[in-house]
């Protein structure tokens, strides 16, 4: 299997998406930080909830986290199946 970049794509929507995602998470940071809650992302295999206050940017421009601002999820006994 041939995997490329999705930003190198020859259509035009497809290439663009990768634009709209990174609008669309920093519109959520956004309202994650208004709202005061945390938001909630997939990571390493886990559900970690991050407080956007204290998100920072990595090299790529991809969101990152500081260890004190994300937390695994624990489901409670009653979400346990």
């Amino acid at each position: 299997m041939n995997i490329k970049d999705i930003s190198e794509a020859r259509d035009p929507l497809l290439s663009a998406s990768v634009a709209a995602m990174k609008r669309a998470g920093e519109q959520a940071r956004q309202r994650a930080v208004t709202t005061r809650t945390r938001l909630v992302v997939w990571r390493d295999g886990q559900i970690r909830y991050i407080d956007p206050s204290v998100s920072e940017r990595d090299s790529t421009g991809a969101m990152g986290t500081t260890d004190a601002s994300t937390r695994m999820y624990q489901p409670t006994e009653h979400q346990s199946t």
